[in-house]
């Protein structure tokens, strides 16, 4: 998390203002119409960030640099892959597009604390994985029985 709190304050807003771009890509005509250049604004504003980020902390040879936080390699895919895809106009390219999926993930570095939530919720999925065994079973037999 970078010294300054507008900063966050504001890639905190156009995250949040991509998500409802994405959302209303299709319903709403202008956007549809305008998708590309909508696009290109924000991997702008993403690469902005990326390179203030990477300049403050260094790209990946020290310690706390970069690239060695998981969620911000998860920012430079989705930056790397959003130019890619410019670069590349191509229609068998188009499975890198749906990589702009990802850019509400970005919040998740974004909002204090919730990096320790996700990676609680990762920890417990395998136990989450026997209930979900156990809770199969339960609607097999009784599915059985009720027959």
């Amino acid at each position: 998390m970078l010294v300054f709190p507008w900063f966050d304050r504001f890639i905190l807003f156009v995250i949040f203002a991509n998500c409802i771009f994405l959302a209303l890509d299709k319903e709403v005509d202008i956007l549809t119409a305008n998708g590309s250049t909508i696009d290109f604004v924000f991997l702008i504003i993403y690469t902005i960030e990326m390179t203030f980020k990477i300049i403050a902390m260094g790209f990946f040879m020290r310690e706390h640099s970069y690239l060695r936080d998981g969620w911000n390699m998860l920012d430079f895919l989705v930056v790397f892959l959003g130019w890619l895809s410019l670069g590349v106009n191509n229609s068998s390219m188009s499975g890198i597009k749906v990589v702009r999926t990802l850019r509400p993930l970005k919040a998740i570095n974004q909002i204090p604390n919730m990096p320790k939530l996700v990676k609680t919720i990762m920890k417990s999925i395998p136990v989450l994985m026997d209930v979900g065994v156990l809770f199969g079973f339960m609607l097999v037999f009784f599915g059985t029985v009720g027959t």
